[in-house]
């Protein structure tokens, strides 16, 4: 995390001065992230449906999984646990541009929320960008997703130099279906942590856009 992680998440895991060697109870993360940035954490058991999930990002409440992973593991969990939510999404949750981003993603799915396609269009821009991002910083590649930076054994296929590094581009990322259970075949990269604040801007257009192009198809 120290190594690859991007600043923005090294200063908001610093600001919670998480506890080490051991998992914290979700009232003690609950406390920390609202002192620090005026969300809460709702507990939750396993994956919510849509209109759930946006609406607790809409109300500032990031769901956390309850559950921590099994040994067996460690190096990658095919779903969210305590260990997932809490150090790899809490920290950049005390930046105010990332919370920003999640609230405007959030308003934007809770109006398509009759539209299939356009919900796994935006689904796929969360996976590309919050949980398995990158971005550029000074001229190195870094973690924006806290599905990377809560597994060593994403962490080596980044940069282990053979998945493809792709630029965001709103089309490639609609149009790229992706498997949570497994490690991915291709991450995205921000050029920079800003991006989020042009991606918020323009991502009700750009999807309205790309859904009229494939009903035309």
């Amino acid at each position: 995390m120290s190594t690859h992680g991007c600043g923005e998440f090294k200063h908001g895991f610093k600001r919670l001065a998480f506890a080490e060697h051991t998992v914290e109870r979700i009232d003690d993360l609950d406390a920390k992230i609202r002192q620090a940035c005026g969300w809460s954490v709702k507990p939750v058991d396993g994956l919510l449906p849509d209109d759930e999930f946006y609406s607790l990002l809409q109300r500032r409440t990031f769901p956390i999984a309850a559950d921590v992973r099994r040994p067996e593991e460690l190096e990658f969990s095919v779903l969210p646990d305590l260990f997932h939510d809490s150090l790899g999404h809490l920290p950049l949750l005390t930046n105010d541009l990332y919370g920003e981003f999640l609230r405007t993603y959030s308003a934007a799915a809770l109006k398509f929320l009759d539209n299939g396609l356009a919900l796994r269009s935006l689904a796929r821009v969360y996976w590309y960008t919050i949980e398995t991002g990158l971005v550029m910083e000074a001229g190195a590649t870094k973690i924006l997703g806290a599905a990377i930076i809560t597994s060593a054994a994403e962490c080596e296929a980044v940069y282990g130099g053979k998945i493809e590094l792709r630029p965001f581009d709103f089309a490639q990322v609609f149009a790229s279906g992706y498997d949570s259970f497994k490690l991915q075949k291709q991450y995205f990269v921000l050029e920079s942590f800003e991006t989020l604040a042009g991606i918020s801007e323009t991502l009700e257009a750009a999807l309205t856009e790309y859904l009229a192009d494939v009903s035309l198809v």
